[in-house]
């Protein structure tokens, strides 16, 4: 058989033009993961009120309250914070995974491009439910003026220190000076390995702390164990906070109220029960709410605790107390905590019967 030396060429030529054409193509696959980085988040800072609202002082991760569910030790994946990443056009919500007390670190979600001028925008934690948006602000054509952030239908009480991000600061590498300012969203990407990121926080929920005691008298006769603790509301089911972040300014904070079906987040949830002392309880119990006025006013301290003898045989199950909160904390502000102080005592002092020791009464107190 004879091979046509035309046809030959014209097919070597045809198979040296195709992988000329593969290697293009992937290097034009690879491009953009070549400008491509994973944004590090390397340090927060949380904007605290004065000494008597939330533990003024704290730097670093610490700033952020990881204690809920009245658990100090947080496992991996059960706080993220939500950014945008907005330039001319908004990412979808990206996220920085809290990776546990244990680490006490964040794996990174978030993408960046090299040589992108990014405004970064975002809230915390995700897991707060409802829904995230975010526009521009009216009459700007882009993000580095500010965005108004809208998180809706969301909980108005939480067992979640909700914030939002109102500053961040780039960082050339893990050890650089922290110098965060309000007000400052601005980002640009650079090459791999060289994206570090300081976020600021803002508190936009008031905090309880609570701590419980048993009444002497009553706990040589008695044993209460604490399974439950609800921040419950009546007049508030659901609520939009409307953030409008303008650049170089502080942000602003509107509420809104909706429609929606009655929520109930426990703040502190222990299925065996916690058993309460004479004195207060060590373990940290915060419960969030919006502070919203007519919110506060309605709101009431709701426990769940099951009744023990002292031989250890249980007496009632799931029996529930409720307190409306104090009338000091009508007027609490964003950020601002107060503690609250529960006793446990018999409904008679002196004449003790049955009833009265199965049946206690929650005594409030505020500092």
């Amino acid at each position: 058989m004879k091979w046509n030396t035309t046809y030959i060429i014209g097919k070597l030529i045809l198979c040296v033009g195709m992988m000329l054409l593969l290697t293009t193509c992937t290097e034009d696959s690879t491009q953009e993961g070549k400008n491509t980085d994973l944004l590090q988040l390397v340090g927060l800072n949380t904007e605290l009120l004065t000494e008597q609202t939330r533990l003024a002082g704290y730097t670093g991760y610490k700033d952020y309250n990881m204690t809920f569910l009245g658990r100090s030790v947080v496992e991996s994946g059960e706080v993220s914070m939500g950014v945008f990443m907005t330039s001319g056009i908004v990412s979808p919500l990206s996220r920085f995974i809290y990776l546990g007390s244990a680490v006490d670190a964040w794996e990174s979600m978030v993408e960046v491009k090299q040589g992108v001028d990014y405004h970064i925008y975002g809230y915390m934690p995700v897991e707060l439910g409802g829904t995230a948006s975010i526009e521009k602000l009216p009459g700007e054509s882009d993000y580095a003026a500010g965005a108004k952030l809208t998180l809706g239908g969301i909980c108005p009480v939480s067992q979640y220190d909700v914030c939002v991000v109102s500053g961040v600061q780039q960082a050339e590498d893990v050890n650089a000076s922290e110098q965060l300012v309000a007000g400052q969203y601005g980002y640009v990407g650079k090459a791999k390995g060289q994206n570090f990121v300081y976020i600021m926080l803002d508190h936009i929920y008031a905090s309880i702390c609570v701590d419980l005691k048993v009444d002497a008298q009553y706990d040589a006769l008695r044993t209460i164990k604490l399974k439950k603790m609800v921040l419950a509301s009546e007049a508030f089911k659901e609520v939009n906070a409307v953030l409008t972040m303008a650049a170089n300014a502080p942000y602003q904070v509107s509420w809104e109220k909706t429609a929606g079906s009655v929520q109930s987040n426990p703040f502190f949830e222990n299925v065996e029960g916690l058993t309460l002392q004479t004195t207060p309880t060590e373990q940290k119990m915060f419960g969030y709410f919006a502070p919203i006025n007519d919110l506060v006013n309605g709101l009431s301290l709701v426990c769940t605790y099951d009744v023990y003898d002292k031989q250890g045989n249980l007496l009632r199950e799931n029996c529930s107390a409720a307190n409306k909160l104090p009338a000091s904390l009508a007027n609490i502000k964003a950020g601002e905590q107060q503690r609250i102080h529960l006793t446990i005592v018999p409904t008679y002092l002196y004449q003790l019967s049955d009833t009265d020791l199965t049946n206690p009464t929650f005594k409030i107190d505020t500092d």
